[in-house]
């Protein structure tokens, strides 16, 4: 007696399909996983600080970039964004700050740190309760081992 030709297809593909899936997700495992020594993996560190920031007008944020790799790397764009924050006064919009993107390159050895600078603008509506109150920024950094 004959297979019916649906079941020798199905069986297959639908084995096929499992096998990459879970080769898949195993791989996104293992990246995701800590060392065997139960460190995080090292990571390039970004810090900034501007001061005297006033509606209407920009300054400039140095942004400094520790490079805690065992291998030199080239940083070749920086993005910041603020978060809303509270000052004294009450709730700062984040959309009243904006910072400029950075792109060229630069070259930072291991263990070394360099620094990029970012232009900051407060809006000229910026409300008065956000003068003076200290933002939250969360940096992104791209580089390439060169």
């Amino acid at each position: 007696m004959r297979k019916p030709l649906r079941v020798t297809i199905v069986a297959p593909l639908l084995a096929g399909i499992l096998a990459v899936s879970a080769a898949a997700v195993a791989g996104t495992w293992s990246v995701r996983t800590l060392d065997a020594g139960g460190e995080a993996p090292r990571t390039l560190v970004l810090r900034g600080k501007v001061r005297g920031l006033y509606p209407g007008h920009a300054r400039t944020l140095r942004v400094r970039v520790h490079n805690r790799l065992s291998v030199r790397v080239g940083v070749y764009r920086v993005r910041a964004r603020a978060h809303r924050t509270t000052g004294p006064l009450g709730r700062c919009p984040s959309r009243v700050i904006r910072i400029k993107p950075w792109k060229g390159m630069v070259f930072v050895r291991p263990g070394a740190t360099r620094s990029i600078r970012l232009r900051v603008h407060l809006a000229r509506r910026a409300p008065d309760r956000c003068q003076g109150v200290r933002w939250r920024v969360t940096y992104d950094a791209r580089s390439v081992r060169p």
